[in-house]
């Protein structure tokens, strides 16, 4: 269900909203995403959104698998 509370975003040229779920996991699922690596992929996910102008609603990183919801 789409909340009616949520605000378009806005540009000279254009209108939306668009929300991303993006899931992916490391091959075979082993469990590498802990320690610094974890703290190094969230920091690269993090720039990226800022360097993209998105706005990151959530992010979680599990041992074995990352989610992430963008709203662009």
């Amino acid at each position: 269900m789409i909340k009616t509370s949520d605000k378009y975003r806005r540009t000279s040229h254009s209108v939306g909203l668009a929300h991303v779920h993006m899931v992916w996991i490391p091959k075979r699922r082993k469990p590498v995403l802990i320690g610094e690596v974890k703290k190094r992929l969230s920091q690269i996910l993090n720039d990226v959104a800022v360097e993209k102008g998105w706005f990151l609603k959530a992010l979680e990183i599990a041992p074995d698998h990352v989610h992430v919801l963008v709203e662009q």
